[in-house]
């Protein structure tokens, strides 16, 4: 992971680097910045992005709508009246149950522009980005 790709609070695993250590959330914090700037290899070591799966985006608080025809194809997430994602075609599996997320945004000039959301801290950002707030995601139960 990149110094860019990440921003305070975003969430992310930590594994101690042992073989047998297991992945656990962490949240990024100012701390975490100082490490990626300082050795991004050692910080790239013990932490990872978390994959994007349909667990993570309904823990985002999306939800899945249809619209038009099944056949149209046409899958819209959205989430609490602030932003409302629409794709021409469903995420991706790309292994196992992990997602690449194709989002199609649109500008006002029409001009349209997708891009592929894998991790949840991409999507923490975009929706930080687009909705001036923080993501709110939901704690396993």
């Amino acid at each position: 992971m990149e110094l860019e790709e990440l921003r305070l609070n975003n969430l992310v695993f930590y594994n101690g680097g042992q073989p047998d250590d297991k992945d656990e959330l962490t949240i990024i914090d100012w701390e975490d910045i100082k490490w990626i700037q300082e050795d991004r290899k050692g910080f790239n070591k013990v932490h990872k992005p978390i994959p994007l799966t349909k667990k993570w985006i309904k823990k985002c608080g999306f939800r899945e709508l249809w619209i038009g025809s099944i056949d149209a194809g046409i899958n819209q997430l959205e989430i609490n009246d602030k932003l409302m994602f629409q794709t021409a075609r469903s995420p991706k599996i790309v292994e196992g149950d992990v997602l690449i997320m194709p989002v199609r945004l649109r500008f006002w000039d029409s001009v349209y522009e997708e891009i592929a959301i894998c991790y949840v801290h991409q999507l923490q950002n975009l929706y930080s980005a687009l909705c001036g707030q923080e993501l709110k995601i939901t704690k396993d139960e």
